[in-house]
C-alpha cells in the first residue's frame, strides 16, 4: 500500500502530464522588488493542514473560508525536476501548490514571497501528503490553477529572499511534518550499488539511495524526474551533504527530490566503505 502511495504521488503531484523538457527560458523579475500592501496572510500551512487531519487516499477539502496564505518558493520548475508545481514554505510548513502552467519560474521563482488567496481552491491529502489544487478531474486526479486564472489566486511579492535548508540528522527522518520542506542531510554517501548509475533510469530504478555514515543502515531515496535536465547525469561517488525537498516516507524509508545537482554535495571520502 504504502508503494502505492508513493507511486501515486510521484506520478501524480511531480511527473503527471509530463509531455516535454523545462527550456532553460530567462526568468524576467518585475521593476520593484517588495511586497504588496493591499493583501495580509490570515493563517499558516501548518492551520491549513488542520482543515484535513485524516489520511486518506486524496482526501479533498473544498477550502471555502477567505484564507490567505503568505509562504516563499523553495522549488520551481527550472531544472525540469518539478512540474506544474511549486513547493513552497513559511515558517510553520511547506506545501505543493499545483498550477496549470509551464515556465513557472519565470514569474514566480525560488526566493520569491507568494500570497495565495485560497477560497475556492481544494486542499489534497494523500495519505498525509499535502498540496493545493484548483480542482479533481473525472480520474479523481488534482489538478493545478489554469494559467489565466493565476491572478486571481496568486498575488507575487518580494523575490530574492533566501530560505535556509533545515539541517535534519537521518535519525529523525521520516517525519511528515517537513512535508514540501528544504532540508539538508550532512554526512551520507550514495551506497556502493549505485555508484555509476544516472540520476533517472528505469532500468536501475528512479530512486538513488543515500546511506549515513553516522548511523549505519540508516537511508533515504532521492527521486528525480526523466524530464529533469540532470536526469542523465551520474550520481557523484563522494560523502558530504544534500539539500533537497522532502517528500515522505516509504516503508519507513525518507523519499526526497532535488532541485539540481549543485546542490549534491558528495565529493569527500567514502568513510562509509
Amino acid at each position: 500500500m504504502k508503494k502505492y502511495i508513493l507511486n501515486s504521488f510521484l506520478s501524480i503531484v511531480f511527473l503527471v502530464g509530463i509531455s516535454s523538457c523545462v527550456k532553460d527560458h530567462p526568468a524576467e523579475p518585475p521593476v520593484l522588488n517588495g511586497d504588496p500592501t493591499n493583501i495580509t496572510a490570515n493563517t499558516t500551512i501548518k492551520a491549513l493542514r488542520t482543515l484535513s487531519p485524516k489520511n486518506y487516499v486524496n482526501e479533498t477539502v473544498i477550502i471555502t473560508q477567505n484564507l490567505i496564505i503568505s509562504a516563499v518558493v523553495v522549488g520551481d520548475d527550472r531544472s525540469g525536476n518539478l512540474y506544474k508545481q511549486l513547493a513552497i514554505q513559511d515558517s510553520t510548513g511547506g506545501i505543493i501548490l499545483l498550477l496549470g502552467g509551464t515556465y513557472i519560474y519565470t514569474q514566480y521563482p525560488v526566493g520569491r514571497r507568494l500570497f495565495v488567496k485560497l477560497q475556492g481552491m481544494i486542499l489534497v491529502n494523500n495519505y498525509g501528503i499535502y498540496s493545493l489544487a484548483s480542482y479533481i478531474d473525472n480520474t479523481n486526479t488534482p489538478q493545478g490553477i489554469p494559467s489565466d486564472l493565476f491572478g486571481r489566486y496568486i498575488v507575487p511579492g518580494a523575490w530574492g529572499i533566501t530560505i535556509m535548508p533545515k539541517v535534519v540528522s537521518l535519525s529523525k527522518l521520516p517525519n511528515d511534518s517537513l512535508q514540501a520542506e528544504l532540508i539538508e542531510i550532512d554526512n551520507v554517501q550514495v551506497i556502493s550499488a549505485n555508484l555509476t548509475h544516472p540520476y533517472y533510469s528505469l532500468k536501475y530504478g528512479a530512486g538513488i539511495t543515500l546511506e549515513s555514515c553516522a548511523i549505519p543502515g540508516k537511508t533515504a531515496e532521492i527521486y528525480s524526474s526523466k524530464y529533469a535536465n540532470f536526469a542523465n547525469s551520474v550520481v557523484p561517488s563522494g560523502n558530504g551533504s544534500v539539500v533537497a525537498l522532502y517528500l515522505s516516507d516509504y516503508y519507513n524509508i525518507p523519499q526526497l527530490t532535488v532541485r539540481d545537482t549543485s546542490e549534491i554535495s558528495l565529493f569527500g571520502a567514502r568513510p562509509c566503505d
